[in-house]
């Protein structure tokens, strides 16, 4: 399933863009980027594994 595959790949950029926000975030002690950031993380690291799990889209 190459679309699956895709979304996945683009999924994972994604998780390593927030891990990078939360990472910033945390350097310059900006609380409310930081929170967004993990939401956006936790989100995305979610639908990863729902994908993950049920192999489609």
């Amino acid at each position: 399933m190459p679309e699956v595959k895709a979304r996945l790949q683009q999924l994972a950029l994604i998780e390593q863009a927030a891990q990078n926000a939360v990472y910033v975030a945390d350097q310059c002690n900006e609380l409310l980027i930081g929170i967004r950031a993990d939401e956006c993380l936790q989100t995305v690291r979610d639908r990863i594994a729902e994908i993950s799990e049920q192999g489609r889209l």
